[in-house]
């Protein structure tokens, strides 16, 4: 075997140890629950034709799901989460004011995960889904699109525990008459899974 075949070789080993599993894991459903937070972030607008900017954040949330593993590195959830948000300031005309508002809401959406199977006990994993939203004194439905990353650790045969960071992004919408711009924000969260 000359150089080229053996490079040639070395390289499709190597591609194929990356596209495969480390090892197969076993396909089935599970229950998720977590806790996190968000960072703050700046929302702006317009109402009745008045830009303004508004500095808030997530201050908790939490939510339970149900998941699906495929045991081909792909997992996809449906979930249901509650949480809970602070407005600290709002701009208008270029002046600044600060409040104390708070608001619950409520938010089901789907999630899909890539697992990057290894042969250790934490596993790094990405995903993305998408949302919906209302909140308890809102007639309008809102929506936005996750984007996340993080690690599990193999607690047992039957639990994981995981951490993730999240950016959400949330396109211009028209939420009870006010016309918001694209927002994100970022988070943090950490649960469990239990495998079924």
């Amino acid at each position: 075997m000359n150089f080229f075949s053996k490079t040639l070789a070395v390289a499709a080993l190597s591609v194929a140890a990356i596209a495969s599993p480390a090892s197969a894991e076993e396909a089935g459903f599970y229950v998720t629950a977590g806790v996190g937070t968000g960072f703050n972030s700046e929302i702006s607008g317009e109402i009745s034709g008045i830009d303004f900017d508004a500095d808030g954040r997530t201050t908790i949330e939490g939510g339970v799901g149900l998941g699906y593993d495929t045991g081909e590195n792909i997992r996809v959830e449906l979930g249901v989460v509650r949480s809970s948000a602070d407005a600290d300031s709002v701009t208008i005309l270029g002046s600044k004011v600060d409040v104390d508002e708070s608001g619950e809401a409520w938010s089901v959406g789907t999630r899909f995960f890539y697992d990057f199977a290894n042969d250790s006990e934490f596993t790094p994993f990405v995903g993305s889904g998408v949302s919906l939203s209302w909140g308890e004194d809102s007639d309008d439905t809102s929506y936005s699109i996750p984007v996340l990353a993080g690690v599990s650790y193999e607690a047992t045969e039957a639990v994981d525990i995981y951490g993730q960071v999240s950016y959400e992004m949330s396109p211009a919408q028209d939420i009870d008459g006010v016309d918001l711009d694209f927002n994100g924000a970022f988070g943090v969260s950490m649960g469990i899974r239990f495998s079924l």
